[in-house]
């Protein structure tokens, strides 16, 4: 492509009373617990919320921010309009965007319409998230739950043992943190049309306060692990044993979560490579528009393609940001940004003194970085002027 800006512009388990889960539990039964950043190195900042817009009222379930603008959650999950990881800022979920189903996992990637601004999540491609050996030779791994979901009932009072917490309908909605410890691996299947290697969690009312179980409008949530000094997601919340309550004791209810490293692979070939232009139309929610690198959706003057190379949003008039030209008493001086995710793209300076009658030709100017930003490069070439019809225009070429 070549485009030119003018100077002027396994075995399966079956379990009957399996169902989809929607929230988080402590044993320390308080609703209000564990609802900041732990502040342990858990990516806490990367589980948010699933909503119309009012996770309190109209909630569906969790997500996990995998990329950019790129979220996963559980296929079970209602997709709704808008996304929060704090509960303050909101992002549209791009209605454009079919989302991507993993195999026959209960797992879907979703993607939005404006970038969070979060740090790639780390999946985790480790089988040693499950603990192995016995008493002083066994090895396991920190293991955080991070929902954003309703907890308990405020009402309810703390129980005997086993503990019982039934899922709380005046709780509130809130992302919450808790531990656990994974128990075992299993190949899965809901009987849903969904079949998928999985992990399971126990709810233990041995393990302390933070101990945690998956209740209301926590599918699609999280299980982090820290391995080898790294946080890592290990697994994404599908399943409960038991609809309606939550049982704390040696005995406890199981928890389930697809296992994330035997799909890690999958979910990142399944995102779109940005360094290419393909990749850029399915991340700027161009599908609805046309792909066509002559395109110009946003009627601003600038093709898709150049607002593929210059790093602009082809669904904003912001044509400024492209090529700027500027005059001294000597100089014709062509100014432009760059994106620096795009790939395989050339820049060349091509000149001409007349354009009638001569015909464009590269300069021997070299372009001068002049500024870096978030995602661009911004560059300057200044050519002198020798004659009064003198234009310098830029070329853009694309490898692919």
């Amino acid at each position: 492509m070549k485009f030119f800006s003018p100077a002027h512009q396994a075995l399966l388990l079956f379990l009957v009373s399996v169902l989809p889960i929607h929230g988080l539990i402590l044993y320390s039964g308080d609703n209000a617990a564990n609802t900041s950043d732990p502040g342990d190195g858990t990516p806490w900042e990367q589980v948010g919320n699933i909503s119309n817009g009012n996770p309190q009222s109209n909630s569906s379930g969790s997500v996990v921010h995998l990329r950019g603008k790129y979220i996963l959650t559980a296929d079970h999950v209602e997709v709704k309009s808008r996304v929060t990881f704090d509960g303050v800022t909101f992002y549209d979920v791009d209605p454009h965007f079919d989302k991507i189903q993993i195999g026959a996992v209960d797992m879907v990637i979703l993607k939005l319409r404006q970038d969070p601004g979060l740090d790639d999540i780390v999946l985790n491609t480790s089988t040693s998230e499950v603990p192995f050996g016995i008493g002083p030779f066994r090895t396991e791994h920190p293991t955080v739950m991070v929902g954003y979901g309703r907890g308990r009932s405020s009402s309810q009072e703390d129980a005997g043992d086993p503990v019982v917490w039934t899922w709380g309908g005046n709780a509130t909605v809130a992302k919450r943190w808790g531990t656990n410890e994974i128990t075992s691996a299993i190949d899965f299947t809901d009987g849903e049309s969904h079949a998928y290697d999985g992990l399971r969690i126990r709810a233990n009312s041995g393990e302390g306060n933070s101990e945690a179980a998956l209740a209301y409008f926590d599918s699609g949530s999280a299980l982090f692990q820290e391995i080898d000094g790294q946080w890592v997601l290990s697994g994404m919340a599908t399943l409960v044993q038991t609809a309606g309550s939550s049982t704390f004791s040696n005995s406890g209810d199981y928890n389930y979560y697809v296992r994330i490293s035997s799909y890690a692979d999958d979910i990142l070939a399944a995102l779109p490579n940005l360094s290419t232009y393909a990749g850029w139309v399915t991340d700027n929610s161009l599908q609805a528009y046309g792909d066509d690198p002559s395109g110009d959706p946003d009627h601003d003057g600038m093709s898709n393609f150049l607002e593929y190379a210059y790093g602009t949003n082809p669904l904003v008039a912001d044509a400024h940001l492209g090529l700027r030209v500027t005059c001294d008493e000597s100089d014709i001086i062509l100014s432009w940004q760059q994106s620096t995710t795009a790939a395989g793209l050339s820049f060349f300076v091509q000149r001409s003194d007349d354009q009638l009658a001569t015909p464009f030709e590269g300069v021997a100017f070299s372009a001068s970085q002049t500024g870096t930003g978030e995602g661009i490069t911004t560059w300057e070439v200044a050519a002198p002027i020798s004659g009064p019809a003198s234009m310098l225009r830029l070329e853009v070429v694309s490898s692919e």
